[in-house]
């Protein structure tokens, strides 16, 4: 049996995009993965455990109704709402209840951790 390689940083990251979309499209990963041809692959990439093929990404974009741009973040501007994450709408939403001294002060420190994370 050949031994599964853990999925990068980028990989979980578009994973995380995929599911974002396939909720807002009111989808389960079951669903998605027969829409796509791919009915034996939903619990495998719900747990995160084998990246789709690209081509299989694109089939994912018809069917959610998004550009395939949407997957990568910054890589479509027009996508940008709906590439978000669920953690990274609610730190907005968390910021937009803040002052703006606040809203400094929470930049401060996630760019304080986001550098200490590069250093390692």
């Amino acid at each position: 049996m050949t031994k599964k390689r853990q999925l990068t940083e980028r990989e979980l990251t578009i994973l995380e995009r995929i599911d974002t979309a396939r909720k807002q499209a009111g989808l389960s990963w079951a669903a998605l993965a027969r829409a796509v041809g791919r009915p034996e692959s939903g619990s495998q990439w719900s747990g995160r455990l084998v990246m789709p093929r690209e081509e299989t990404i694109h089939r994912m974009a018809t069917v959610l109704g998004v550009k395939v741009g949407w997957r990568l973040p910054g890589d479509d501007p027009g996508e940008r709402a709906k590439a978000q994450t669920v953690t990274e709408q609610a730190a907005l939403d968390a910021l937009r209840t803040m002052s703006p001294a606040e809203q400094q002060a929470a930049l401060a420190a996630i760019l304080g951790i986001s550098g200490s994370l590069t250093k390692k």
